[in-house]
């Protein structure tokens, strides 16, 4: 059984019995320059990059220029008191682990 004809196929099947369709000409291929001089490959291991991302704080006192740091690789100094009970893990949506991890699948 088959199935009945949209009104824009029978359309087309109408006009085809008017007009011969003729193929239209490809445009010439050619070599367009791209904006990339070059590309950097890190090669690093995903569970280093999941535990870099995972280490990240923040000073949420400081809103503009806030300060970054890093619980293993870059701590913050003890001797500022409050400091250390301001930083707040940084998990914004474009920097969360969870997306990290979305991006590693996508890119392999």
């Amino acid at each position: 059984m088959e199935l009945e004809l949209t009104t824009r196929e029978q359309e087309i099947k109408d006009m085809l019995l008017l007009v011969k369709p003729h193929e239209k000409e490809a445009p010439p291929k050619q070599l367009l320059p791209s904006g990339i001089d070059a590309v950097i490959w890190f090669d690093c291991q995903t569970q280093e990059c999941l535990r870099r991302a995972d280490g990240r704080r923040i000073d949420a006192d400081i809103d503009v220029n806030a300060k970054v740091f890093h619980i293993e690789d870059v701590p913050p100094p003890t001797t500022e008191a409050p400091l250390c009970e301001r930083l707040e893990p940084l998990s914004d949506d474009s920097n969360s682990v969870a997306s990290l991890v979305d991006r590693f699948l996508a890119f392999n």
